[in-house]
């Protein structure tokens, strides 16, 4: 069964909660006859372009996640692709290393037809970024539906991949071994977004519905770390009171959603 490092307790203090939460999960499941899980994961690490853009033409849906040089999403270097098709497989695609092929990956991932998911809007950040153009209306967010669905829990991937997948704690290798890591993450994102998708349309269609019209500020986030605040005082306010009807007519929407 998968549960947070107890490292993590220390670094952020608010995944203490988490932590209990896990032993809970520990004592429910302790009785379960069910069989473990285990993973039998195609990885493709480091595949060339070709290879990299062939796998993507192959499936309806793919999660997304890069991996960067370590600074704020507009000043970050792109280093690695990677996309995820199941639970179990993976691939990814070194970035920078010849600008033909890098020009041949961005068109593919601009070109794809399916649904993208990502655990946060970072990894659009950075493709857009690049030059990549995304389908807006058929991207996702991992933890934009983890919020929705429960919003007092820890929104970082390496919780929610813990309560809707049964991988081992990977998050120590990212330095070890980054390609590896990097199809793992995409593996994890790709199973916890399919679980947890999968049970909201299923018991709690609300939250999905919710979800549903949430997923329309993703490119106004991806907008705004790449543009920038305004800065003039004028625009500033003008913007201030446009979010702030936004706001109370989002709020008595979703009240509307969840009266019973």
């Amino acid at each position: 069964m998968a549960l947070i490092h107890p490292a993590a307790i220390f670094r952020d203090l608010s995944w203490r909660a988490a932590h209990k939460q896990d032993f809970a999960r520990v004592a429910r499941e302790a009785r379960s006859e069910a069989p473990s899980v285990v993973y039998n994961d195609i990885f493709y690490q480091g595949i060339s372009a070709d290879g990299f853009c062939d796998f993507i033409s192959n499936f309806p849906i793919l999660s997304l996640d890069v991996e960067t040089s370590y600074a704020k999403p507009i000043d970050a270097a792109l280093k690695v692709i990677g996309v995820g098709s199941s639970p179990e497989m993976a691939a990814n695609y070194v970035y920078g290393c010849n600008g033909i092929d890098d020009k041949m990956v961005r068109n593919a991932l601009s070109e794809y037809k399916g649904e993208w998911i990502t655990a946060t809007p970072f990894d659009y950040i950075i493709l857009k970024k690049e030059g990549v153009n995304f389908k807006w209306e058929n991207c996702h967010d991992l933890t934009l539906l983890h919020s929705r669905f429960d919003i007092e829990l820890p929104h970082a991937l390496a919780y929610i991949a813990s309560m809707f997948t049964n991988r081992p704690y990977w998050k120590w290798t990212s330095s070890l071994d980054p390609l590896h890591y990097n199809c793992l993450d995409c593996a994890a994102e790709f199973e916890a977004f399919r679980r947890l998708s999968e049970y909201c349309r299923l018991r709690d269609l609300n939250v999905w519905r919710v979800y549903d019209r949430d997923r329309q500020l993703i490119p106004v986030v991806v907008d705004l770390h790449l543009n920038g605040f305004p800065t003039s005082l004028a625009l500033i306010k003008e913007e201030r009171a446009w979010y702030a009807k936004r706001l109370k007519n989002r709020r008595e929407e979703l009240m509307e959603v969840f009266k019973p």
